[in-house]
Order: structure tokens, then C-alpha cells, then sequence
């Protein structure tokens, strides 16, 4: 009896450390019918816990045993400096909270495999991001599902109701998320911020709630630093007045970059397909590479602003890719009710463009630049007005289509202007011989700076005669800066902007160089918004060259160590074209 006893006694000690203690590599699978699952990485090792055990496991598939959706959830911890490892494989969830919900100062990754399905309740997210660190999606198959669907308030994947969210990072799968009322598919909750998404893999669809973004701000949330790169297809559609990717309503959708892969974009009504939301803003939008299909929604911007007399566009640069961009009624495939920069398009890049269509109350949209300012019915406003094509090489097109033309009917529309560039991008850059000033002819047509071709003007001037050209031209850069100061501090706005939107000519006989007072106004003059063109010739051929509005390659940061700077390499950094006369 004794021996018994003692045997039934070690049994009962080992039956009570097994509940004292974590179950060490007795689990990999868990079903989420078995109840909620809760998962915490520590910067030593990683636990899961269900059903009130506990088993250290560093990469945890979650899954369904039955083929119902479980009313269970899964909460991922992971603490700070450390990164939780979970899969999930054919779950479905439709849970009254989040269906699957992060937390701590570290990061997440989940991986999918097979096909899932997850619902959130009212307010949640379908996957609720409140981790610190960046939460990402990832596949090792092409062919992994996820759906994603917020709750009432809630993102697809991102925030919950009111909750700003960042560092979303989709790396692979078939994703699809779908944004609750005023949520967006991927970013921010009802009233939440977007920032820091990136996608650069799988094939990603994305629907924004009402007012939200498909990817971006929820209502009223911005959407900013948003990029896709890489092999990634993305098809995005705002709701009803928020951009695709980019701002929910009344919001900024800023410092968006495209690089690479598949892009359709659709905004909602009163928004722009990539830019701002209804009143908001599109600013600081770059596409390098990739196609890109931007159709703005019935009042917005294919890109750039959305509907309404506050938004603008600003920072719009294509120099990559091909991309083709419509704009809803009255509003421009590229720009905005105010564009305020040029919209720069260089390098290789092929862009097809057409503004929206007029009626009986406004004129059309431009294809390029700003909306319809209420001219006459049907007419093009300020077609190409805030157009910078000078760094386009001989590779890049523009193609402007007749107002109102839809991306399906361009394939069998003839565009009324195309642009082609002239920059052979392997041609040599002459070197700039630092100091050197060479003999300057100066076109001198007897009109002054401010005059309506506002040509700087000059007399022939021999090498010794160079310094006093070079003074003559600075004091009448100043003397139009100073023109225009003085009409703006007058109030007479409307005369300002005329003088800044012809720009100033510096037109020259010969290839010369500038010191760096001379770059310093023509710096101060782009920083006014006025284009600074200049006309030279080098080596028995004519260029032309813009430093644009706004620029952000300083003049004066391109002089040498003596605090000089050559024509040519003003042409090695702007851009320009080969003129003919």
C-alpha cells in the first residue's frame, strides 16, 4: 500500500507542476473554437496561452477545426525590443470585439497561409493595430486570402474608432480590407490618422468606409507617408469624399510615394484618387516607377486635391513609370482647385492626362494643373500652365487628352498635344571648370525685367567685360523681385502672380558661368514662385534650361568651392532640352 500510495503521490505532484508551469513544445497548432488565444513575446522567448494553459511556442499557427466562424479572439503581445511570430491558417473569425487585436511597444508579424477570414464588432478594426512597433503582414504563398473587415468605426486593418494608426507594413498575400462606416480599409478609425503604410508585395484591395480612405485617414484623418514599391498590385477605392490612398474627408493626403508595381485608384465623390479628401490638400506626391491608374472621384483630382475651394496641390513630381490620370467634373487629371507648384515630370516617365468635363454652370478641368475657375462652357482652363517638362528624357511622353475622357476610352483616343523630351540620359555633362567665365552674348531686345517677355538684357560683352554683365544681371533680377514685393505689400495680388507666372529669361549668346550672388537671386526668385529660364548655347548647340518654381535644389548649393557654378550644370541638375533656334 505504501508503494501505491507513493506512486498515486508522485502522480498527483506532476499533475499539479503541470498546472503551476508553462508546457514546454507540446503545441504548435491551436483552434480558435478552443477559446481565446492569447500570444506575448518577450526579448527572451514567446508564449501562448488558451484555455487557461500556458505553452512557450515561437511560431503559433492559429487555425479552425470546424468550417463556422468562431466568436473568439486573438490577442498579440509583444513587448518592447522584441517581435511576435504568429500564422494564422484557414481562421475564420467573427467576433464582438476585435477579431484579432496587437499590443506593446514591440512588433507583430503575422503570416498567412491558406484562406481567412476575420470580423471585427462595432468600433473595433477587423485587425486592430495598438502596438508601439510596426505590425506586418506577410505570405510565403502568392495564394494566402485574408478579409479583413472592421466593425462600425473600425478599419479594415489599422484603428479602431478615433485611433490614429502608423507602420502598417503588407509584404504578400491576396489581402482584402474593408473599412466599417467612416474607417478606412487600411489606416486610421473614424477620425483617425494614417501614416507610415507600406506595401510592397501581394495583391492588396482596399475599401474605405464612408468619408474614409481606402488607404490612408479615416473621416477627418490624414493620410501621410504612404508608399508602394516593388511587385505589389494594389486597387483602392475611397469612400464617398476621401481619396483612395491618401486623406479621408477634409483631410491632407501628403508625402505619398509610388516606386513600383500596380496601382488603380478610384477617389470618392468630391475627392481625388491619390491626394485629399473633400477640402483637403494633395501634397508632396512622387511616382518613380510602376503603373499607375488614377481616376479622381465626381469632384477631385485624379491626383492631387479633392473637391472643394480649400484644397491644393503641391509637390506633384512623376519622374518614372507610366501613369494615367483622369479628374471628375470641372477638376484636373493632375493638380487641383489651386495648384500652386509646377506639377514636374521627367526622366523616363509616360503620362496620359485628362481633366474633367464642363457643363452649362463651369469650364472643364485642366488635364494638367488647376480646376475650372468658371470660364465658359467646355473650354481646357490653364491647360499646361503649371506644366515642368524640361527634364524629360527622350524616352518620356506626355499625352494630354480632350477633356472628360475616361482611362478606357484613351486607348482609342487621339491626344490633342503630346510632349516629348529631349534629354539623351547618357550624354556626357561637360564638367564645370571651376571660376572659368567665358565670352557672353546677351540677346538684348531693349525690355527690361517685368516687361511682358521679361527678358533680362545685356550688351555683347567681351571675357573682360564679363563682371559687369554679370552685375548688370543681378541688379535687374533684383529689381523685378523688388517689383513684385512691392505690389504684394500694396495688395495688388492679381499684378503680383501675373509678373511671377511669365517667369524671367536669361538669355545668352554663349555658355557661361554664375557666382553665387547671382544664384542667390535666382534662388530668392524661385522661392517667390517665378521660373528662372535660361537660353545658352555650348559648344556650337542650344539649351534650355529651368530652374523651376519652388525648386528644391538650391542654386547656391550647386556653386563650387571658389562659389561658381556653369550653365551645363545647371542643366546636369534641372533638366532642359535642345533648342532648334
Amino acid at each position: 500500500m505504501k508503494k501505491v500510495a507513493r506512486e498515486l503521490l508522485g502522480v498527483l505532484v506532476s499533475a499539479i507542476m503541470l498546472l503551476q508551469f508553462p508546457i514546454y513544445a507540446l503545441a504548435e497548432t491551436y483552434h480558435i473554437e478552443d477559446g481565446d488565444i492569447y500570444v506575448h513575446a518577450t526579448d527572451s522567448e514567446q508564449k501562448v496561452e488558451q484555455g487557461g494553459q500556458e505553452f512557450v511556442d515561437n511560431n503559433p499557427v492559429i487555425t479552425n477545426e470546424a468550417n463556422a466562424a468562431s466568436d473568439n479572439h486573438v490577442s498579440i503581445t509583444a513587448d518592447a525590443g522584441s517581435t511576435a511570430h504568429v500564422t494564422i491558417s484557414n481562421v475564420s473569425i467573427a467576433s464582438s470585439v476585435a477579431a484579432i487585436q496587437t499590443y506593446g511597444d514591440g512588433s507583430v508579424e503575422i503570416k498567412l497561409v491558406g484562406d481567412n477570414h476575420v470580423t471585427s464588432g462595432d468600433t473595433y478594426a477587423g485587425i486592430e493595430k495598438d502596438n508601439n512597433g510596426s505590425l506586418t503582414i506577410s505570405s510565403d504563398s502568392g495564394n494566402a486570402y485574408l478579409e479583413a473587415t472592421g466593425g462600425r468605426r473600425g478599419a479594415g486593418i489599422g484603428g479602431h474608432d478615433g485611433q490614429d494608426v502608423d507602420d502598417i507594413i503588407i509584404t504578400g498575400g491576396n489581402i482584402i480590407a474593408d473599412g466599417g462606416q467612416y474607417a478606412a480599409g487600411i489606416g486610421g478609425g473614424y477620425g483617425g490618422d494614417g501614416t507610415n503604410i507600406k506595401i510592397s508585395g501581394g495583391k492588396v484591395t482596399a475599401y474605405g468606409g464612408e468619408q474614409a480612405a481606402a488607404i490612408g485617414g479615416g473621416s477627418q484623418g490624414e493620410g501621410a507617408y504612404i508608399t508602394i514599391e516593388g511587385n505589389a498590385t494594389v486597387t483602392a477605392t475611397g469612400g464617398s469624399e476621401a481619396a483612395a490612398i491618401g486623406g479621408g474627408r477634409t483631410e491632407a493626403g501628403t508625402n505619398i510615394k509610388i516606386s513600383g508595381g500596380e496601382v488603380t485608384a478610384t477617389g470618392g465623390e468630391l475627392a481625388a484618387a491619390i491626394g485629399g479628401g473633400h477640402d483637403g490638400a494633395g501634397t508632396n506626391i512622387t511616382i518613380s516607377g510602376g503603373e499607375v491608374n488614377a481616376t479622381g472621384g465626381q469632384l477631385g483630382s485624379g491626383i492631387g486635391s479633392g473637391g472643394g475651394n480649400s484644397g491644393t496641390a503641391t509637390g506633384i513630381t512623376i519622374s518614372g513609370g507610366t501613369v494615367t490620370a483622369v479628374g471628375g467634373k470641372y477638376f484636373p487629371g493632375i493638380g487641383g482647385m489651386q495648384c500652386t507648384d509646377d506639377v514636374i515630370i521627367s526622366g523616363s516617365a509616360t503620362v496620359n492626362a485628362a481633366g474633367g468635363a464642363g457643363d452649362d454652370r463651369h469650364g472643364a478641368g485642366a488635364a494638367i494643373g488647376t480646376a475650372s475657375d468658371g470660364s465658359s462652357p467646355g473650354t481646357i482652363v490653364n491647360g499646361t500652365e503649371k506644366l515642368n517638362s524640361s527634364g524629360l528624357y527622350d524616352t518620356g511622353r506626355i499625352n494630354i487628352y480632350p477633356a472628360g475622357t475616361t482611362i478606357a476610352q484613351m486607348s482609342t483616343t487621339q491626344p490633342t498635344t503630346t510632349y516629348i523630351g529631349t534629354i539623351d540620359p547618357n550624354a556626357v555633362i561637360p564638367p564645370n571648370p571651376s571660376g572659368q567665365i567665358d565670352k557672353v552674348t546677351v540677346n538684348d531686345n531693349n525690355n527690361n525685367a517685368g516687361e511682358p517677355n521679361n527678358n533680362v538684357t545685356g550688351d555683347t560683352a567681351p571675357v573682360d567685360e564679363a563682371h559687369a554683365f554679370v552685375a548688370s544681371t543681378d541688379a535687374k533680377l533684383q529689381e523685378h523681385i523688388n517689383k513684385i514685393l512691392a505690389l504684394i505689400n500694396s495688395g495688388k495680388i492679381a499684378e503680383a502672380n501675373a509678373l511671377i507666372a511669365n517667369g524671367i529669361l536669361l538669355d545668352t549668346g554663349r555658355w557661361y558661368t554664375f557666382n553665387k550672388d547671382t544664384c542667390a537671386l535666382i534662388e530668392k526668385a524661385s522661392q517667390l514662385g517665378i521660373k528662372v529660364t535660361l537660353h545658352y548655347e555650348y559648344d556650337h548647340t542650344k539649351y534650355s534650361t529651368t530652374i523651376p518654381a519652388k525648386t528644391t535644389i538650391n542654386p547656391v548649393s550647386l556653386c563650387d568651392a571658389k562659389g561658381f557654378v556653369g550653365f551645363m550644370n545647371f542643366y546636369k541638375y534641372y533638366g532642359g532640352f535642345v533648342r532648334s533656334n
